[in-house]
């Protein structure tokens, strides 16, 4: 594992590649509801900022919970250590769990809450691989995973708001993103093996393109009728 040192303190190059791939995430998030343009927007647009300061908190402190016996006995270690990845997760978390109720509470479109979760991953997954293939020479699988999430990440922004109260939109985005994750995986994927010589990866993108299709198709027919 590489590391950069600053002052006192030692930082993973890869904790610093996720840190700006999660910084990523909330600026383009951002965009998207400026991109909106509404009062719904407007009213998640405030919240944002507030989730981002509670998450850095969240994961600064997480090993008071991840590791509360090392912080018990040396309460020094908040200051040089932090939740590293496991940490972000339960940041990340945090942040759902705000949005998901403030979007029931406010009652919001039921479909903008998935999209903005959608939206995050995106632009966090496109600078995760595009850095990790940069900096820690990911391969070509970072630079591929980096590339589409930088292309469906476009594309989320080709419909405007359209998409995010559209469930239509969300499927073909989820759709092609799981078709290109399987390609990804088929081409340069793990090698442990499930069923019938296709990897656990391969196989829950598969999954989600097959629902994904029928999905949509079922909502095409419905708006067919209707």
């Amino acid at each position: 594992m590489q590391f950069i040192t600053i002052g006192p303190f030692n930082i993973s190059l890869e904790m610093l590649i996720v840190s700006a791939s999660v910084l990523a995430g909330y600026l383009v998030l951002k965009w998207r509801l400026h991109v909106l343009r509404n009062v719904e927007g407007t009213s998640i647009d405030h919240l944002m900022t507030n989730i981002l300061i509670a998450g850095l908190f969240i994961w600064k402190f997480s090993p008071l919970i991840l590791d509360f016996q090392l912080v018990i006995h040396d309460p020094l270690s908040l200051i040089y250590f932090n939740g590293g990845t496991n940490g972000l997760w339960i940041a990340a978390l945090y942040g759902c769990i705000v949005l998901m109720i403030h979007t029931w509470r406010k009652k919001l479109s039921f479909f903008m809450f998935p999209d903005l979760l959608l939206t995050f991953y995106l632009a966090s997954s496109a600078l995760y691989g595009l850095l990790y293939s940069i900096l820690l020479q990911g391969g070509v699988r970072s630079l591929a995973l980096g590339l589409l999430g930088l292309v469906m990440g476009i594309t989320q922004f080709k419909f405007s708001n359209k998409r995010m109260l559209s469930f239509l939109g969300l499927v073909v985005t989820v759709l092609w993103y799981s078709v290109g994750r399987a390609v990804i995986a088929f081409v340069d994927g793990n090698n442990e093996f499930v069923v019938h010589g296709i990897a656990a990866e391969q196989l829950f993108f598969l999954s989600a393109a097959c629902i994904s299709f029928l999905t949509k198709i079922m909502l095409e027919r419905r708006t067919e009728h209707d």
